[in-house]
């Protein structure tokens, strides 16, 4: 039985209101593979019960990024299922649970481990199958490189092979769609990845909505700790931090604690509901302007983090974050 593909189509009888995509992101479905980037199907069944519990439609990713690319609505509540590095618990485990609920989602795929077959990922047998029953088959470069550790050049060459064999295994055009290995990239990437006409998603958290930059995606990671159902509840049904400007920030910095500072297109409540976090810890944030402000981590730190900065207004919750690369 073919997984049954929702076309976003079929919702045009009903009231399309919403400019943006929250998308999920997930690794293995399994009780027995690492726990930093697993979830159990148990858990991965409970997050799909709270999508229904809080009314949110599982649509198709390309569908809803081209729909959003040609400035057309989405149904409210849009929620596209993500799972990176391509491994057999999502084929054994994921697969049947999603084909019987007749839910779309994408894989991203590392080729050069399904070339060399080892064990743990989908064989292109596999993918063959997947990608007749419409699931979505995307690059996530040929050797899972950090991408931001590579000159432009090897970066790019990295990310065509991977599409080359993709469209080679599958026989036929793909998307260019690209989840960067660890949410890893730099801003001159981006603008590489622009000029090619690749679209490209990161690990930083919050939803895809205007003013958007397509070589930065949000996606939430929902997998390990972060699989918590009360907290993946509240990121399902949230909504893009309004900015003033898309985001043109590298998160390949020297600067160690980064300074972050943004301008809101509109204010949603008193400043003081406004939260920044770093590393659990909450940061101190100081207001520019009415609706600038700035925050920077309490302590110097290397390597790959994150600024999480949140506001509440009602019952809804607005969402950004900052990715950050330091060197």
């Amino acid at each position: 039985m073919k997984l049954l593909i929702i076309s976003l189509a079929l919702f045009f009888v009903s009231a399309l209101a919403q400019n943006h995509l929250v998308i999920l992101m997930y690794h293995h479905v399994d009780n027995g593979t690492p726990p930093t980037t697993s979830i159990q199907p148990e858990q991965f069944e409970a997050h799909l019960n709270a999508l229904d519990d809080l009314e949110l439609q599982v649509v198709d990713l390309v569908d809803a990024l081209e729909l959003l690319d040609r400035q057309q609505k989405l149904p409210t509540g849009a929620v596209a299922l993500t799972f990176d590095d391509a491994w057999q618990s999502v084929y054994h485990n994921a697969h049947p649970i999603l084909q019987d609920r007749g839910l779309p989602y994408s894989i991203f795929v590392p080729t050069q481990a399904s070339n060399q077959e080892r064990p743990l990922s989908l064989t292109w047998d596999q993918m063959r199958s997947l990608d007749q029953q419409g699931v979505r088959i995307l690059n996530h470069s040929h050797d899972h490189s950090s991408l931001s550790q590579l000159s432009i050049d090897e970066a790019i060459a990295n990310i065509e092979l991977a599409q080359q064999h993709l469209e080679s295994e599958l026989g036929k055009e793909l998307p260019k769609i690209l989840a960067y290995p660890y949410g890893d990239y730099s801003l001159a990437l981006a603008d590489a990845l622009n000029e090619r006409g690749y679209w490209a998603l990161g690990q930083h958290s919050g939803a895809f909505g205007p003013p958007m930059n397509w070589q930065s995606i949000p996606r939430y990671p929902l997998d390990g700790i972060y699989a918590n159902l009360h907290s993946a509840k509240i990121k399902m049904a949230s909504k893009p931090l309004p900015l003033a400007q898309e985001n043109r920030i590298d998160p390949v910095t020297e600067a160690s604690p980064p300074r972050l500072e943004l301008k809101l297109s509109r204010s949603l409540a008193n400043n003081n509901s406004l939260n920044c976090f770093w590393r659990n810890q909450a940061m101190e944030i100081e207001w520019l302007d009415q609706l600038t402000f700035a925050t920077q981590a309490s302590e110097p730190f290397t390597g790959r983090s994150r600024y999480n900065c949140t506001i509440s207004h009602g019952n809804e919750v607005y969402w950004f974050s900052q990715p950050w690369i330091v060197h």
